[in-house]
């Protein structure tokens, strides 16, 4: 079976290290002792069966969303270090030179970030199988879980790996990488949370100079932009499968975002799709910006050619 040989190379110097090893067992050590609190709080003077039944399902979305926060903090860590930092070791021109394509160059990278998190995923099975051995969460709950965090880290990831493109160094590309997946999670929420107070404030002024209402002003596209919010996509996925609908519908009333049927019942899925096209884009954009046929020669070294001329 043809193997990427990025992807080979990269597994193969991954195993040689004590750097993988390393965050295996802080990530496994963290998710455990996360896993014992939530424990502790939520069974903690409770001796009938029925309270302890009646709490798995909060303990297991203590568990899922604690790993979700990990891997999510951990992805711009594996991804944008990847492309910079074959240019700081000054080996991004070899690997230009061989007979593999961008997108191939940039897809191995990708993988081998991506495989890395995906057995830190899989590394939380123990703890999760904590809720098995009482009872009350099905096999479904888990695989919808890790598919979730499996499309996170393409989306995350992809953006990781398209800062590690356009940017020189590490440094920069990390940081420029976790200031884009906070503004994703806290700066699309705050940018509905703001639009709504604004509105009430105006609907508030209204009301004092008529002395009347106006009609409430339903938002139509604004909130289309918390389907990239992996925290949102989590949101829903929990609250539809271990609470109600109602609980969805009184969130998208909040953000006044209520006439769109469709979006609001199936919201989890259209951000599913929208957040793979968003990861085959930044892709796309990395692999073209990779690629050193597409760079253009800059004016000003065309001015300076042309002066020597």
């Amino acid at each position: 079976m043809h193997i990427n040989p990025i992807y080979r190379k990269e597994l193969k110097l991954g195993t040689r290290s004590l750097k993988l090893p390393m965050i295996f067992m802080i990530y496994t050590l963290l998710l455990t002792f996360g896993a014992d609190f939530a424990c502790r709080i939520l069974f903690d003077g409770y001796s009938s069966s029925e309270s302890i039944y009646a709490n798995v399902i909060n303990l297991f979305i203590w568990v899922a969303i604690g790993e979700f926060v990990l891997v999510l903090l951990e992805i711009p860590a594996f991804t944008a270090v990847s492309i910079a930092g074959e240019r700081e070791r000054q080996t991004l021109d070899i690997l230009l030179t061989t007979n593999l394509r961008p997108i191939q160059i940039i897809l191995g990278k990708l993988m081998s970030s991506l495989s890395t998190l995906f057995l830190l995923t899989l590394l939380s099975l123990p703890v999760l199988s904590i809720t098995f051995s009482i009872g009350g969460i099905y096999f479904e709950d888990m695989i919808r879980l890790f598919f979730l965090i499996l499309i996170t880290m393409f989306f995350i990831g992809s953006l990781g790996i398209f800062f590690s493109t356009i940017l020189k160094r590490t440094s920069s590309a990390t940081v420029l990488s976790y200031a884009a997946l906070l503004f994703i999670l806290a700066g699309t929420i705050a940018i509905m949370l703001i639009a709504v107070y604004v509105t009430s404030v105006r609907e508030q002024a209204v009301y004092l100079q008529t002395g009347t209402w106006p009609a409430e002003r339903q938002f139509h596209f604004l909130p289309l932009i918390l389907l990239i919010n992996p925290g949102v996509t989590m949101f829903t996925m929990i609250a539809k499968n271990y609470f109600s609908q109602s609980v969805i519908n009184d969130y998208f009333e909040f953000i006044r975002f209520q006439q769109h049927t469709f979006l609001t019942e199936h919201w989890f899925w259209i951000s599913i799709l929208v957040q793979i096209l968003f990861g085959v884009l930044f892709l796309f954009l990395a692999a073209r910006r990779l690629d050193p046929l597409n760079h253009k020669e800059p004016v000003r070294k065309k001015k300076a050619k042309r002066r020597k001329r």
